[in-house]
């Protein structure tokens, strides 16, 4: 509970500026009106001891009806950033190393008994209109490895074609595989999405007026629609 007090307190009394927004989801309209969920976010930037740092906040009422989810304070010291975490509904704290070297981002996370969670790397690359990924993550908790590599290929007009593969130290594969289309249509920013594999299609529309709705499709299955609404502060 003390803890609790003093976050709420520290949010309130940091100095800096301050920018939240509060977002409402709802369920599949096609089945009735219902309210989903509830999220929001809460930023501020300030000063201490000579470092400049920013407190983030986030409500999610699945994840912690009764208070915050989690919050984030964020810096960076030279070249490397960092981030300590602490999850309100979980009660767990991570701290998350960043840091950019040779056109890579190379990322460790410390948290719980192990102290040391993951490692992981990242590198982006573009061979002529084609974007491509690479991604090794190794989980020192587990002695698990994996390797992450995606690639999305521009068709013009605002379509790609985009794959992910990801490949364990176990031997398994997984593959992913989508077309997308990103445009504007009468001042609405639209996305589509459609899966081969799974037969399914998505359909996202922005509209300034309504927020953000989201129809889906699935050969065989009934189509549903969601409707997200921000508000920013």
């Amino acid at each position: 509970m003390f803890g609790k007090k003093l976050c709420a307190a520290a949010l309130v009394l940091a100095p800096g500026a301050h920018a939240g927004s509060l977002e409402f989801s709802t369920s599949d309209l096609t089945s009735g009106r219902s309210l989903d969920n509830i999220k929001g976010s809460w930023g501020t930037s300030f000063a201490l001891a000579g470092q400049d740092l920013k407190l983030d906040a986030a409500y999610d009422m699945k994840a912690n009806r009764d208070f915050l989810k989690e919050a984030t304070v964020s810096g960076a010291f030279d070249e490397v950033g960092y981030a300590l975490t602490h999850n309100f509904a979980s009660g767990a704290s991570k701290l998350a190393l960043t840091t950019k070297q040779m056109g890579a981002q190379f990322k460790a996370v410390l948290a719980g008994s192990k102290v040391l969670s993951t490692v992981s790397a990242k590198k982006s690359l573009s061979v002529a209109d084609c974007a491509v990924s690479i991604e090794p993550e190794v989980n020192v908790a587990d002695s698990s490895a994996k390797v992450k590599a995606t690639a999305s290929y521009a068709l013009g007009a605002g379509a790609a074609i985009n794959g992910e593969l990801t490949s364990t130290n176990d031997g398994d594969v997984s593959t992913a595989f989508d077309i997308s289309y990103s445009g504007e249509i009468d001042g609405r920013k639209v996305k589509a999405v459609v899966k081969p594999r799974e037969q399914e299609a998505e359909l996202t529309v922005v509209d300034s007026a309504i927020g953000v709705a989201t129809a889906t499709y699935a050969v065989g299955g009934e189509p549903s629609l969601k409707l997200k609404r921000s508000v920013s502060f």
